[in-house]
């Protein structure tokens, strides 16, 4: 198992963490898929626990994101939509939250998926207009 993979499992309580090559682009990353359960905090709508999926990749963002925010991921076999749900650039790096960013530089890819199916082209989180996303082929690998 590579050091990511152990890393979600202590760490961040990951399940089912499977050590991937994401490659997007010509960028190829070290990555890993995991799921986790989470609690939803007191005060929310739903307070039931549900699992979470992901890809934690090592690395800077991939550049067709860095030119277009409104992008997302497919992979072949994948209905799903993937979005960058959060990233670590390296300068916003610090002593402080280091520790929770033991690889330095990285993203997480989400599965877009809603109660009601609706296309992420309908949502603008940050407000404004709606505008469509781009969509990027991906290709995820054994590692």
């Amino acid at each position: 198992m590579s050091a990511l993979a152990e890393w979600l499992v202590k760490d961040c309580k990951a399940f089912d963490v499977r050590p991937l090559r994401l490659t997007i682009g010509r960028a190829t990353y070290e990555a890993a898929a995991y799921k986790r359960t989470v609690t939803p905090p007191a005060g929310s709508r739903n307070l039931e626990p549900y699992v979470d999926e992901a890809i934690y990749a090592i690395g800077r963002l991939p550049s067709a994101y860095r030119r277009r925010k409104r992008t997302v991921f497919r992979f072949q076999g994948d209905v799903r939509e993937w979005f960058i749900a959060c990233h670590m650039p390296k300068e916003n790096l610090t002593s402080e939250n280091a520790p929770y960013h033991p690889f330095g530089e990285t993203f997480i890819l989400a599965p877009w998926e809603v109660p009601g199916g609706e296309s992420i082209d309908k949502y603008s989180y940050w407000g404004g207009e709606i505008k469509p996303y781009t969509r990027v082929p991906a290709t995820i690998a054994s590692a």
